[in-house]
């Protein structure tokens, strides 16, 4: 059982190798493009819930006059 996992372990390190590479470049990647992402995100919601977002503001000004 030993060798066969050794074995295992042995043709298994270049594949895990070359995930684990791949996925540190894509950290490194991260900073750019999550603050395009983030923007792009926040508008379709904002835009998505627009509705809802201005009954909202709507009845906060309300509760503000009384």
């Amino acid at each position: 059982v030993s060798v066969k996992a050794t074995w295992i372990i042995i043709k298994r390190v270049p594949e895990i190798s070359l995930s684990l590479g791949k996925l540190a470049l894509e950290v490194t990647r991260l900073p750019q493009t999550l603050s395009s992402c983030a923007v792009s995100n926040g508008f379709t919601e904002v835009i998505g819930n627009s509705e809802g977002l201005i009954d909202t503001v709507k009845s906060c000004i309300v509760e503000v006059r009384q």
